[in-house]
């Protein structure tokens, strides 16, 4: 008959409680693996990256950017505050801190700060609301495309660490346009320039933004 050995592993009080210690330490780790693998990162893909569709379904937001303006014979600068509620039709935009235009369904309000100007109309076709200054111009040129009420196109293009967004039309939607590129980063999505091509396919309008807020 074989001997059967036993071993009997006997711990001091001090070994015991340095075991738990490390168990408690390596639940607490597991624990929280999963809490940030699983439950954080699933609730950021719940809420949804900014992407263009982010951007382009917005019914109200606030842009802050600068607007580049090319012509044959120089570039102008502009720098521009817009903010538009489209569901109410309502649009206000603020350029240079000086010039104000303000919209409704009902009246144009055109006047500048600290300078004893002010023109209102309610004539709506005095103000083009398909312009170059609006990012609502391009939400609803890329809405009439997707509904194949204006012909044109939309590719996607990853250039380095840039998405580019090519939209162009075959007709004109933004007065003198035929095409726009939306530059976003990679990294997180922001949009970051946008640029508009003339009928004869030169830079006409450089805009860089600085800040995009979607309110709703």
């Amino acid at each position: 008959m074989k001997n059967i050995k036993i071993i009997n592993l006997n711990f001091d009080m001090r070994t015991k409680i340095i075991m738990l210690i490390c168990i408690v330490i390596a639940i607490c780790i597991i624990a929280y693996s999963f809490y940030t693998i699983c439950i954080k990162l699933g609730r950021v893909e719940d809420i949804g990256e900014k992407n263009i569709e982010y951007y382009l379904s917005a019914k109200e937001y606030q842009i802050t950017f600068d607007v580049t303006v090319n012509s044959n014979k120089n570039s102008n600068t502009y720098s521009v505050v817009e903010k538009a509620n489209l569901l109410e039709e309502i649009y206000e935009y603020t350029i240079n801190d000086k010039f104000q235009i303000c919209i409704n369904p009902s009246e144009i309000k055109i006047f500048k700060t600290n300078i004893d100007y002010e023109y209102i109309t309610s004539n709506q076709n005095e103000y083009i609301h398909n312009n170059f200054i609006s990012f609502s111009s391009i939400i609803k040129m890329v809405n009439k495309i997707n509904e194949k009420a204006l012909n044109g196109n939309i590719k996607r293009v990853e250039i380095n660490e840039n998405i580019i967004y090519k939209i162009e039309v075959e007709e004109e939607y933004i007065k003198k346009i035929k095409r726009i590129e939306i530059i976003m980063s990679k990294n997180d999505e922001e949009i970051q320039e946008i640029k508009m091509y003339d009928l004869d396919n030169k830079e006409m309008y450089f805009i860089t933004i600085y800040n995009f807020v979607v309110k709703k």
